[in-house]
């Protein structure tokens, strides 16, 4: 495990609490703008930055708060439906060669035309 070791705890202190005054008084906005150019100076410098700073997504709507969506349910998910369907269609035929492409082009014709002819009927 590498362990890091603060060879200068008052400076990094310092560090720590000029981006603490930069949030607290110019705002996070700003305080972002300052991290990602500091980031940046240090790559072009040469400097390996061994953390990511990247988050995961993070939904900012709580799911409470989020409007209901407009249109008919069944209609919406026969459509999330085909759209996977056309995904892995998409991805099998790539891979023209495996079973699975030639088990789904055999087997998979009357789920596909049913469906299809649903949506065809929908509209």
């Amino acid at each position: 495990m590498n362990e890091r070791i603060d060879v200068d705890p008052l400076e990094t202190t310092e560090w720590l609490d000029a981006l603490l005054a930069i949030k607290n008084h110019r705002g996070k906005e700003r305080a972002r703008y300052v991290i990602a150019s500091v980031v940046d100076a240090a790559r072009r410098d040469g400097l390996y930055t061994s953390r990511s700073l990247t988050t995961p997504y993070c939904n900012t709507i709580p799911v409470d708060e989020q409007p209901p969506l407009p249109g008919d349910r069944a209609t919406e998910h026969k459509l999330r439906s085909a759209i996977r369907w056309n995904a892995l269609a998409i991805v099998l035929r790539a891979n023209k060669d495996s079973w699975t492409y030639r088990e789904l082009s055999v087997r998979g014709y009357p789920l596909r035309h049913r469906l299809w002819s649903f949506l065809a009927r929908a509209n």
